[in-house]
């Protein structure tokens, strides 16, 4: 599949690549067996200027990454029943951290979640329930509540 990666949004895609070299290092803090799928050769291209560029910026997304993965794992065995990830981009956390009684909720660009759920559906994944808006610019409360969130329901938002 082809994407313009400006369409869908360039930095969800580069997030996707630092994902998917995580891999490679001899300790990785984290494992994304699907971030794979997202990646391009012209996103690899700037993940790597990056990294080049700004060595830095690698190590903030590896710990970015590992610290809102433990805070999801930690709500969910702490008794949350539902997930909101806004700003989700291409991450696969609802598929990392899925689990029975557990209810995930994507909120991000149209053309993000558009792309996204027909890469999962290519891969004979059903997608979780997602809202196709910036978060900001609608009631989210509202909206989530349209899709089944259940408002007073344990919940953990990243």
């Amino acid at each position: 599949m082809t994407v313009d990666i400006n369409e869908v949004g360039t930095t969800a895609f580069v997030i996707a690549c630092f994902r998917a070299m995580e891999k490679e290092r001899a300790r990785p803090l984290f494992e994304d067996p699907y971030a794979e799928w997202f990646v391009t050769d012209q996103a690899m291209g700037m993940a790597r200027q990056l990294a080049d560029a700004v060595p830095e910026s690698t190590h903030m997304l590896r710990f970015r990454t590992r610290f809102f993965n433990r805070f999801v794992e930690r709500g969910i065995a702490e008794g949350a029943r539902q997930v909101v990830s806004l700003g989700a981009g291409l991450d696969m956390r609802a598929q990392i951290f899925a689990a029975p009684g557990v209810t995930h909720y994507e909120v991000d660009q149209g053309a993000v979640v558009q792309y996204k759920h027909d890469v999962l559906r290519g891969h004979g994944i059903t997608p979780c329930p997602a809202l196709p808006f910036n978060y900001l610019e609608v009631d989210l409360p509202e909206k989530l509540a349209e899709a089944g969130f259940d408002l007073d329901a344990p919940t953990v938002i990243v």
